[in-house]
């Protein structure tokens, strides 16, 4: 593998909703992906890091743990977190990562609502100090709640269809965007 490589690491399979379509249970992707109990099992190079799961901010403390360490281990590699819960604790973990895409999912409630919006009020008001870092909304089509973003704060914001698994590979026949390793990370 070069550095041009990325990784996607599923730091966890648990999840606190219960999505129809979750790309998780997609076989052809899920069937490509390598179990790891260390972090130093990634390779040694890697352009970008994903930390995904189900969902990573279940496990706030957890989650920052393994992103001190893929970035003492990746000083200059990209490292992106991917969640659809805000907790306060991101305010300890946006500093450590190069952006976070947070994801509104089918099914949303107005709870989640409130969360966006407390996350939206942790990126204005700590705004200046967050530097280069890219935010991301992406909001399921399916949603069927009004929904209040402040534009200025998201650098890019995408309101569409969660794509089924023969959409996805229709688009990306590897299931994986080019250059991409998934990796389920079942260490502590």
């Amino acid at each position: 593998m070069g550095i041009e490589d990325k990784a996607r690491i599923l730091i966890t399979e648990k999840c606190n909703r219960d999505c129809s379509g979750c790309c998780n249970t997609y076989s052809k992707i899920m069937g490509e992906a390598r179990y790891i109990d260390r972090l130093t099992d990634l390779p040694t190079a890697l352009k970008e890091i994903m930390i995904t799961g189900g969902e990573p901010m279940l496990f706030p403390d957890k989650t920052e743990k393994i992103i001190r360490e893929l970035r003492e281990r990746y000083s200059s590699s990209k490292i992106y977190l991917y969640s659809a819960l805000y907790r306060k604790k991101l305010e300890d973990i946006i500093p450590l990562i190069d952006g976070l895409h947070y994801t509104l999912h089918e099914g949303a409630t107005e709870k989640d609502l409130k969360l966006l919006y407390g996350l939206q009020e942790l990126l204005k008001i700590n705004g200046k100090d967050w530097g280069e870092k890219s935010f991301r909304l992406y909001i399921d089509n399916k949603i069927n709640l009004s929904i209040t973003i402040i534009p200025n704060l998201w650098r890019q914001v995408n309101m569409s269809k969660w794509l089924t698994e023969e959409e996805l590979l229709f688009k990306q026949p590897g299931g994986l965007p080019k250059g991409e390793l998934l990796f389920i990370y079942t260490g502590d």
